[in-house]
């Protein structure tokens, strides 16, 4: 049955899914699907582009999208998803959610914050009006006044669009390690790590392993177990680990396929226990670096830059040909890499509060960092308080 639009935002409507919007014109035809089976109705055509090789990242994969549809409904947010034909073939789709950011209606990506890349699903050969069709119809302003499009790559098959039509909020970049690159590291690099690894054996024999399928979920519980200290510790908040309904996600991938990806997790173990992980989604040519934490009781012997060092090495011998360390910038990643990916974050406004929703996501980052000037205590108390609420 249709529902109407204007109910899309009422609690509890998720429940139920429907075909809100199909339209024809020269080109394409559009079908809009909202609710807690919105992804369901779409599969099939999100399976086809899926296995013609129009999923730029793991981010964009089908099973990505299925194990981050409850985290969105716990949540309070409407998943919605525009897909896009070309007579009977499906050429793109656009993962959505509805919700409020500052209060004001908004749509975003389908999957965030998990997702570290933003992106449609589209196939190789889907034109501009295809994607032009599939953002109109994602971006409408009858249910939201602002729509926010994060972490999308220069390369991204929606970029140029957005380049063209949106608002950009803030510029940013994911380091590669080219890893058929056989230059070596910096004489100084080399010998940090000698010692580190010189340290980190004093305390036990050390293991380097890989792990994949059923057997990461052990491993995955701990890895979130160390981030939370970890974000405890620096007085770091977080809109994913803490939470519940987002570290399911990743506890619910661990064995799937996403696409051509399969997430896996590195582990260095000193002395019979686990010193550091990383999470990674794999696919023929990449190690997508999801995220790294150690064990508090051995974080000061320099167990992650061990781990990345056998990580990388594990790498080559498999054949993978980069190491994408993902957004944001930092330090230690351009120390490592050879080259950078620009990343940005876009917006459109789509009614009169858009405008300044934007100006506002603009100002966030500038919060962040006054908002890591502050006590290290008062920050650690806000951190614990977020994480006893969320848990």
């Amino acid at each position: 049955m249709a529902t109407n639009i204007s109910d899309m935002l009422v609690p509890g409507i998720a429940a139920g899914t429907a075909e809100v919007q199909s339209r024809r014109d020269a080109s394409c035809e559009v079908a809009v699907f909202e609710g807690a089976d919105a992804i369901e109705h779409a599969a099939s055509a999100w399976k086809a582009i899926e296995d013609a090789g129009g999923v730029n990242s793991p981010f964009q994969s089908l099973a990505v999208a299925r194990a981050a549809v409850p985290a969105h409904l716990a949540n309070g947010e409407m998943p919605r998803i525009v897909t896009v034909r070309d007579g009977h073939r499906p050429m793109a789709i656009y993962p959505t959610v509805v919700g409020h950011w500052l209060g004001i209606p908004s749509i975003r990506f389908l999957g965030e914050p998990f997702v570290q890349y933003g992106d449609v699903i589209a196939r190789p050969e889907a034109n501009a009006a295809h994607l032009e069709a599939a953002l109109a119809a994602a971006a409408d302003e009858r249910i939201a006044s602002v729509a926010f499009f994060r972490r999308v790559r220069i390369d991204a098959a929606i970029a140029p669009i957005l380049v063209r039509r949106a608002a950009v909020v803030t510029d940013d970049g994911a380091p590669i390690v080219d890893l058929r690159d056989g230059a070596r590291l910096k004489s100084h690099h080399a010998r940090e790590l000698r010692r580190l690894r010189r340290r980190l054996s004093e305390q036990g024999d050390v293991v380097f392993e890989v792990l994949s399928g059923a057997a990461t979920r052990e491993i995955l519980h701990e890895t979130l177990q160390f981030k939370r200290a970890w974000l405890i510790e620096r007085g770091l908040p977080s809109t994913l680990f803490g939470n519940p309904h987002w570290e399911r996600v990743i506890l619910d991938l661990a064995g799937a396929r996403c696409g051509a990806t399969e997430m896996m997790v590195a582990r260095v173990v000193v002395g019979g226990t686990t010193a550091a992980t990383e999470i990674g989604f794999v696919d023929r040519d990449t190690w997508f670096a999801y995220m790294g934490a150690l064990a508090p009781d051995v974080a000061r012997f320099g167990p992650g830059h061990i781990l990345m060092d056998e990580l990388m090495a594990w790498c080559r011998a498999r054949g993978l040909k980069a190491y994408d360390l993902l957004p944001p910038i930092q330090p230690y990643k351009l120390a490592l890499t050879s080259r950078t990916i620009p990343v940005r974050d876009y917006a459109l406004a789509l009614g009169l509060a858009g405008f300044p929703a934007i100006l506002a996501a603009r100002v966030v980052p500038i919060g962040k960092r006054v908002a890591a000037a502050a006590p290290l205590s008062w920050r650690r108390w806000i951190v614990r308080r977020h994480l006893r609420a969320t848990t």
